[in-house]
C-alpha cells in the first residue's frame, strides 16, 4: 500500500481506552512508526480527529494549519496526511487506516476511494470474523476465509495495479497533449501574421502579438470586439459586410481587408478567414490570419505614380526644351531688333516722329526681351548651384532698389525676424522670386495709392501621416490693390494669364515664381478678396 501511495509510511491503527497502537505498519526504512508503538490519547493525532468524526481526513500540510500545532506526528516530520476510520460491525471504532509524508501533498481523488476500498476490505473481514466467531467455524472453515480473504485482496492488488495503469495511460496521453498545446502557441505566439479566433458571431476570443503591433491596440483592447469594428470599406479592399455573414456561417473566406490602427492609419493585408469545429454540437469558432501587405501596396501604388509623373516629365521635357530653343532664336532676332532700332535713333536725331517710333519700337523690344528671359528661365536647364542663403539678409539687400522702383504713391511695410533664415537654393532664384512679387502687387495696385506689406518668419508644418515635423521659411507678400475673384484666382498661375494692361506685362511672373518655388521643394498658396488685395505664401524649407 506503501508503493502505491507513494509515502513513507502506511498504517492500520488500534484504538484502546487511553491510548492509541500501531497495528500493522509498512516495512520500509524511512518509515518512523512500527508495529506496537502507542500514543495517549487527546494529544491532537490526526487519527482522533478520524476517528471522533467518523469521516474521511486529508491534511495537505500541517505546518500550514495552526490547528495541527501540537500534534506529535509533527516532530516525525509527517506533515500530511491522509485517512478513514474502521469500525466494527457494531459500529464501533476500531481505528484508521492511514497514510503519511514528510512534504505537503494533495492526494488524488481515486487514493480517496482507494482509501475507502481498503476500509471496506477490513471491515468485510471484521465481519466475517464475527460471523467466525458466532458460528464457531471449524478449522476448515477458517481456512477457506483465509483464502477468501487472500483472495479478496489479490483481487484487490490487481484491481489496483489495473486502475494505476490506466491512470498512468491517461497521464502520459494528457503529458502529449499538454506538450501538442504549448508547442502550438508558442508557434501562434512567435509567427510575425497575424492571428485571431472570434467566436460565431464575429467576437474576438484572442489575439497573438502580432496582432497587438499590426493593429497597435493592447490584448485588452481587442478582446471582446467584433472583428468588423476594425475594418474599413474602401475600393481596393474586399467589401466589409461579407466578412461577418461568413463567419457566422462557418463558411471559408480570402481576400483584402483594409483595417483601422489605434493611430487612425489605414493597413492593408491579405486574410483568410477558417471554420474550426470542436464538437458536433458546439458553436464554431473562425481563426483569422492576416499577412500585411500595406508596404508592398504604397510602394506598388509609389511606382504607378512616379511612373504616371515620369511620363508626363518627358512630356514637358520635350514641350520645355521646344519652348527653350525657340525662345534662344527669339532672343537673337530681338537683339537684331534692339541693334539696328538703336542705330536707326542715332541716325534720325533730328526727325521727331522717326524718333517716337524707333522709342516705341525699343520699349516694346525690352518688353519682348524681358518675356523672352522669363520663358529661357522657365523652361531652360538649371545650372545654377545650390547654396544656404539667407533669406533676411536677402531682402535687406533688396529693400533700397524696391523702393526706387515703387515710386511715392505706395508705401512699402516688412516684417523681418531678428535671426538669419537659411534655405538651400541659388541666390538669384530667392531675388527673382521676390522681384515678381513685388512687381505683381504693384500692378494690381497701381495708379492708386496702396500699401505692400512684406513678412517673413519661421513655420513648423504639422506633418502628415508617417512624416516627421518640417521646418520652413514663410513668406508672405500682402498688397491692398484690386483683388482676385475665385474664377481669376484658379488661373492666376497659368501662363500669360493676366488681369492687368498688356502694356504693363505678360503675365508670366506667378508662372515662373510658382516653378523656382516647386524646384526648391516649397509651397506657394494664394488667397485673394475682390476690392481687398491678394496675399501670395510661400514656404520654403529651411536648410539642413
Amino acid at each position: 500500500m506503501r508503493s502505491i501511495f507513494e509515502v513513507p509510511a502506511a498504517l492500520i491503527m488500534q484504538v484502546h481506552a487511553k491510548q492509541i497502537e500501531v497495528l500493522l505498519a509498512s516495512k520500509n526504512d524511512d518509515n518512523p512508526y512500527a508495529p506496537g508503538e502507542r500514543a495517549d490519547l487527546g494529544t491532537g493525532l490526526y487519527c482522533e480527529t478520524v476517528m471522533a468524526t467518523q469521516d474521511l481526513l486529508e491534511v495537505r500540510d500541517a505546518l500550514k494549519d495552526p490547528k495541527w500545532a501540537k500534534n506529535p506526528d509533527i516532530e516525525l516530520n509527517m506533515i500530511s496526511y491522509l485517512g478513514v476510520p474502521i469500525c466494527k460491525p457494531n459500529g464501533e471504532v476500531f481505528g484508521t487506516i492511514c497514510v503519511l509524508d514528510s512534504k505537503e501533498r494533495v492526494f488524488a481523488k481515486h487514493f480517496h476511494s482507494l482509501l475507502q476500498e481498503l476500509k471496506a476490505i477490513i471491515e468485510s473481514d471484521f465481519q466475517m470474523m464475527e460471523i467466525k466467531r458466532s458460528l464457531e467455524f471449524t478449522i476448515k472453515e477458517k481456512e477457506q476465509v483465509q483464502l477468501a480473504l487472500i483472495r479478496s485482496n489479490e483481487i484487490l492488488e490487481e484491481q489496483v495495479k489495473e486502475r494505476t495503469r490506466v491512470l498512468e495511460d491517461q497521464n502520459t496521453r494528457l503529458q502529449s497533449l499538454l506538450e501538442e498545446l504549448h508547442l502550438l502557441q508558442y508557434a501562434v505566439n512567435q509567427t510575425k501574421e497575424s492571428v485571431l479566433i472570434t467566436d460565431h458571431q464575429g467576437v474576438i476570443t484572442f489575439v497573438n502579438p502580432a496582432v497587438e503591433e499590426y493593429y497597435g491596440f493592447s490584448k485588452a483592447d481587442l478582446i471582446g470586439k467584433n472583428i468588423t469594428s476594425l475594418l474599413v470599406q474602401t475600393e481596393a479592399a474586399d467589401c466589409t459586410t461579407q466578412i461577418l455573414p461568413m463567419i457566422m456561417s462557418g463558411s471559408y473566406w480570402s481576400g483584402i481587408l483594409c483595417s483601422f490602427t489605434s493611430d487612425g492609419r489605414t493597413n492593408y493585408s491579405e486574410a483568410s478567414i477558417s471554420p474550426v469545429t470542436i464538437s458536433k454540437d458546439s458553436p464554431h469558432w473562425s481563426v483569422i490570419v492576416q499577412h500585411d501587405v500595406s508596404e508592398r501596396r504604397a510602394n506598388e501604388k509609389e511606382k504607378e505614380r512616379l511612373a504616371r509623373v515620369a511620363q508626363q516629365l518627358e512630356s514637358d521635357r520635350t514641350l520645355a526644351n521646344l519652348a527653350f530653343g525657340l525662345s534662344n532664336e527669339l532672343n537673337n532676332i530681338l537683339h537684331g531688333i534692339y541693334i539696328h532700332s538703336s542705330a536707326l535713333q542715332m541716325l534720325s536725331s533730328g526727325n521727331t516722329q522717326i524718333q517716337h517710333h524707333t522709342h516705341r519700337i525699343l520699349k516694346k523690344g525690352a518688353q519682348a526681351h524681358d518675356l523672352v528671359s522669363k520663358l529661357i528661365i522657365l523652361h531652360g536647364p538649371q545650372i545654377e548651384a545650390h547654396t544656404a542663403v539667407d533669406l533676411v539678409e536677402t531682402i535687406e539687400e533688396l529693400i533700397p532698389k524696391i523702393n526706387r522702383e515703387l515710386g511715392k504713391h505706395l508705401e512699402l511695410e516688412i516684417e523681418l525676424p531678428k535671426e538669419s533664415l537659411l534655405v538651400s537654393c541659388p541666390k538669384s532664384s530667392l531675388i527673382s522670386i521676390l522681384e515678381h512679387l513685388i512687381s505683381n502687387s504693384q500692378s494690381a495696385i497701381s495708379p492708386n495709392n496702396g500699401t505692400i506689406q512684406v513678412f517673413l518668419d519661421q513655420y513648423e508644418q504639422m506633418p502628415d501621416m508617417n512624416e516627421a515635423m518640417t521646418s520652413y521659411a514663410r513668406l508672405r507678400i500682402h498688397d491692398d490693390g484690386v483683388g482676385m475673384d475665385n474664377e481669376i484666382l484658379q488661373r492666376a498661375r497659368d501662363p500669360f494669364f493676366t488681369t492687368g494692361s498688356r502694356n504693363h506685362h505678360m503675365g508670366l511672373g506667378l508662372t515662373l515664381v510658382d516653378k523656382i518655388v516647386q524646384q526648391l521643394n516649397g509651397r506657394l498658396t494664394l488667397s485673394s478678396v475682390p476690392s481687398e488685395g491678394t496675399q501670395v505664401q510661400i514656404l520654403l524649407p529651411l536648410a539642413e
